[in-house]
This record gives structure tokens, sequence and C-alpha cells, in this order.
């Protein structure tokens, strides 16, 4: 008999699409639900989610990535939910309970063999059991440079330098690889001049060290020194080295020298492609992303998602999950939880409710529904398009939920303006961070309610740049704009280093004043700041500033911040076509949307505002 066919919306309140046979593809078990699995079943499913209608054209195509989902072997049949689980092993009957997994002080007299031992010191360290692999590292009798070396790895792996310093500096024996662990210490915990007096050290060096120590550098920023140990790399530079190098140049927004990195590299991987791919997405290059893309010799999954990433952060949502759904359809690759994670946020975004729902229905199918950042993702979209009942049952199902989880709550109710539940659950959280009380603080200062914000605001254990900028952006946001410039300065006296949305919301409280003497103020306070600040900052306070001079009717001022902007985005063109349309400057905005279109500049709304108020001057 055929199995019965499912909504493709695994809604019953929706039947606008074609159904597809679910069943076959992952069939649901026809037993009673053990209490301890709490298994989502596509049955369930359908209960716990409102879709609303869409005549979105993505709605058949995302839903034919079940189509691809691999089978699901039919587990019915050999579940007994009923027998007690001991079942599971009827002849493993021991005498005493086992009360303590801890290593027994016998093992002195018996271990002949360090290979297992050492090897469960490693997996200890993995799992974050630092006490065990001590306490098995004490029982040893016997021990190699192996040995100390898997505890020095296991304190590493747990942020604990100072002990694997002191168990380095007591090993009997050092070999290359305990040189390597020491230094591989110092780059995960970030410090990297650690690392270089480390490395200055060592008796002799292998590849390992120096990609090492290059990947210390680069990922700290401090690239020019990462180039120098670059160059001077014995027997060539390799493939890893190279990675790091243009790693951190991507991270550092160092365009011209990423692409250099690459142009020089004998050899390229995956690795070395996906990197520079998403350094053109972060630069803004969407025309140059896509051919870096299309010449890929080879794709995984990380390069399609972060094809995804990259059409979503540039708005281009069709785009985004054109590319998902081909992740599979053309290359065949298999999608992760971080692929349907960066789908999600997409969805929540992009304000697509039921494509996101739709990709729920697969995070379920595919068995990615207890993925606790995946779940968190969840929670974030349906709370992002308005869906809170849902987002609420989602959140109540999670068998463990992590501060993200709470915030994210807690976020999504201050977002659409339901304090009182927000309160209510930030009442009942276990623990509390910065983002926590800021989403509260953001929450109402946005429903006109500044006094709570401010209130909240003093009461807070610690505050750091996000929170006073979430009460200057506040002030701004209700018009209270002296109050907004008063708490910015308050903030330079409290010794608080001002981030990009800082000076953009303190530029707009300018511009809200027409204040140019005080725009001129801060315009100058940023330059002092400029060399802290990555050039994705910059460019973003760059934009306030021409938005700030234009308001405040000195639009030459505005071009020539506008002219010392090397790759100008989206918002910097339009702030300056639409500065030049609001000063009866028609000609010279449309020569700004003219230079724009020659410059691969995709125009949006705003854009063709702008030029539509500049045909209006002319007229």
């Amino acid at each position: 008999m055929a199995p019965k066919p499912y909504s493709l919306h695994l809604s019953r309140q929706i039947l606008t699409c074609k159904p597809v046979n679910l069943v076959a593809y992952a069939p649901i078990p026809q037993c009673k639900p053990n209490e301890h699995i709490k298994a989502l079943t596509l049955a369930h499913y359908s209960s716990l989610v409102t879709i609303p209608k869409s005549k979105s054209k993505l709605n058949i195509t995302i839903t034919n990535l079940f189509a691809h989902s691999k089978p699901i072997t039919n587990l019915a049949p050999h579940l007994k939910p009923n027998k007690p689980i001991t079942n599971l092993a009827p002849q493993s009957k021991p005498k005493k309970p086992i009360t303590n997994l801890s290593p027994q002080p016998k093992l002195k007299q018996h271990i002949t063999n360090l290979v297992p031992f050492n090897s469960l010191i490693t997996k200890y360290g993995r799992r974050g059991l630092v006490a065990d692999a001590e306490a098995l590292f004490d029982c040893m009798s016997a021990k190699d440079v192996v040995t100390w070396t898997s505890l020095l790895t296991a304190y590493a792996n747990n942020g604990l330098v100072d002990k694997a310093r002191k168990t380095f500096d007591e090993m009997p024996q050092k070999g290359l690889p305990s040189w390597n662990a020491m230094l591989t210490c110092y780059v995960k915990n970030n410090l990297a001049l650690e690392a270089y007096n480390l490395f200055t050290q060592m008796p002799c060096r292998n590849e390992i060290s120096w990609t090492i120590v290059i990947t210390g550098f680069a990922h700290a920023g401090y690239l020019s020194e990462a180039e120098r140990i670059y160059e001077r790399m014995p027997g060539g530079k390799n493939l890893r080295a190279s990675n790091a190098l243009l790693s951190g140049y991507v991270k550092c927004g160092e365009f011209g020298s990423m692409v250099r990195i690459f142009d020089e590299m004998t050899e390229r991987d995956v690795v070395s492609w996906t990197t520079l791919l998403e350094g053109m997405w972060r630069a803004g290059r969407v025309e140059e992303a896509i051919r870096v893309f299309n010449k890929m010799p080879e794709r995984n999954v990380v390069s399609w998602t972060s094809m995804v990433s990259g059409y979503s952060r540039k708005c281009m949502w069709v785009d985004a999950m054109d590319s998902f759904i081909r992740m599979r359809r053309d290359d065949g690759v298999v999608v992760n939880s971080t692929a349907l994670t960066v789908a999600m946020d997409a969805c929540a975004c992009h304000g697509k409710l039921r494509e996101g729902v739709q990709l729920h229905g697969l995070v379920v199918i595919m068995g990615f529904q207890f993925d606790l950042i995946l779940g968190n993702a969840v929670i974030t979209m349906y709370g992002k398009n308005g869906a809170m009942d849902d987002a609420h049952r989602i959140f109540m199902l999670m068998d463990e939920k992590c501060l993200v989880s709470w915030n994210a709550m807690v976020t999504n109710y201050a977002k659409i303006g339901q304090m009182d539940e927000a309160m209510r659950l930030f009442g009942e959280m276990p623990k509390r961070d910065l983002v926590s009380w800021t989403s509260l603080i953001a929450g109402f200062s946005n429903t006109s309610k500044i006094a709570q914000a401010l209130k909240l605001f003093r009461e807070m254990p610690e505050k750091d740049v996000v929170a006073w900028t979430a009460m200057i952006s506040g002030f701004l946001h209700n018009g209270e704009f002296e109050n907004a410039i008063e708490w910015f300065m308050k903030m330079i006296r409290e010794g608080i280093i001002p981030n990009s949305q800082t000076f953009s919301s303190v530029l707009s409280a300018s511009a809200g004043l027409a204040s140019l003497n005080q725009g001129q103020q801060i315009h100058a306070q940023a330059v002092k700041m400029e060399a802290r600040r990555s050039p994705y900052e910059t460019i973003s306070i760059e934009n306030s500033l021409i938005s700030m001079y234009s308001k405040c009717g000195n639009v030459d001022e505005a071009y020539r911040v506008f002219e010392r902007i090397g790759e100008p985005n989206l918002v910097t063109w339009n702030s300056m076509i639409v500065g030049f349309a609001q000063h009866g400057r028609g000609a010279e905005a449309l020569d700004q949307f003219e230079r724009m279109e020659l410059e691969g500049e995709r125009p949006n709304h705003i854009t063709l505002l702008g030029v539509l108020s500049a045909f209006c001057v002319l007229n």
C-alpha cells in the first residue's frame, strides 16, 4: 500500500501547494513514544506552527529539498519502548554498581602500555573533563613525553594557559611536538606575542612550528609581523601558512593584500578559495564573489554556505535561497547544521516566515532538531517574523537551553514591544549577561519608555559600549538629541571607547539638531580613534558623516568625506545622491548615480527615490 502523502507545509491550514510523499523519505515510527525520547516528529510538527499564506516563488523550490533527503530506515519494528533499558545488554550483569569512573590508584601497579592511557587523557581534555585527565595522569606510575604533551593539550583546549605552561616547564623531556603543543596553546588563547617568544627559544623548528606562529599573528591582527615570518619560512611557503595569512587579511578587511597573497600562492585548496570568497563578500564585491565561486575547482559545504550568507547580507534573498537549494541539487553537498543555521538566519532577517517554517521541517526530517545552535536560530526566525507563540513553543520543547536561547526570547519579546513578557522571562533567567540587559534597554527605549530604560541601565552590574550605545540610541529614537550628545560625552569621560554604532547614533543626533559645530567636534573625535577600527566600522562612520554634513547644510564637506572613501558601499552612494538632491543639485546627484552604476553597485529603492528627487529638481 502506498504511504499517505503529507502536505508540503506540514499544516492543515494551508493546502495551496502540491503534496509530497515525505513518509517514503523519513517514515515515522509507529510505536508509543518513550518519555525519555522527545523526538519532534512530523505529526507533532504540524501543530507547532501557524503558517501564513505567501506568493513566494521559492515556496515550491525550498520544499524540493525534502525530495533529496536520504531515506531513514523505519525503526518501528525494532523499537520496544515498554521494556526497560537494561534489556539492551542482558548478558551484562555487574555484581557491584559502577559508582566511580575516575582512574583508580591501582593503575600504578598495572601499566605496561601507555598508549591507551595517553589517548584517554586526550579524550578527557577534548570533552572538558580536566579533573579526570589530571587524576589519570597522577595515577600513572610511568609517563612518556606523549603523556605530558597530552595533559598540556588538555589544559590548552580548556583555556588553562598557566597550568599548561607549568606542565611544559616540568616536563623531564621535551620533543618537538611538546614545543608545538605549547605554541598552539598560546595561539588558541590569543597570546600571539607569548607564542613568538617561545618560538624564538625553540632548539629546532619544523613547518608546523612556523605555521602556528604565522596563524597566531594573523588572527591577532599583527599582519605585517605575520607576513615577515611567512617570508622567512625555510623550504618555501606551505599551503597551511598561506591560508592562515590569507584568513588574517580577510578578517582585518585588507582587501588588496588578501588578493595579492592569493595570487602569489603556488598551491591552493578549497580552504584558500573559500577564504577568498568570504573576503569578497565582506568587501561588498558581489560580482567578484560570484566569479570566484564559479571558478572554484572544488566546492564544499562551507563554500556554498558562504554564498548563502553573502547574498543574505546584501539583501539578495532569492539568490541566497537559490544557492541553498543548488548546494544539494547540483553538487550533491550534504547540508550540515551550520548551513541550515545560516539559511534560517536569512529567513529571520528578510521576514520570510513561510520559507522559514519549511526549513524548520527540513531540520526535523534531517534529525537536527536537538542541535542547540540551530534551535536558537529557529527561535530567532519565528520571533523576528512576529510568530512569538510558535517561538515560545519551540523554546519550551528544547531539552537544553543556553544563555543564547533565553536571550533570543527576551530580545524577540522586547523587539515587538511585549515588555511585560520580556521582563517575566528576564526574571526567570538562571543567568544573565550584557545582552540580556541591553535587549531590555533597547525594548523600553523603542516603546518610548525611556525612564524604565534609564532605570535598568543604572541597575546593570557592569556596562560596556553596547549598553551605552543602546541608551544613546534610545534618546535619539525618542527625539532627545541633547541627551544623546550629553550621554556620549559622559561615556567618553567614563573611558568607554565608542564603536561605529555609537558614532552613527550621535552623528544622527547632531544632524537632528542641525548643529554643524557639534557634528564637527564628533567628527574630530572619530578621527582620533580611527586606528582602533576595522575598515568595515570606518565606512559605517563615514556614511554617517556624509548624512550629517548634508543635513546640516554643508554638502560640499559631505562630498569631501565621500571622495576619501576608497571602497564606497550602497549606503555611501545613497547618502551622497540623496544629499545632492535635497540641496537642489540634481545634476550632481545624477552624476553620482551614473558613477555608481559604472562601479557595479546595484541600486535599491532609496537610490531610486534620490534619483527621482534629482529629476524633480531639474524639472
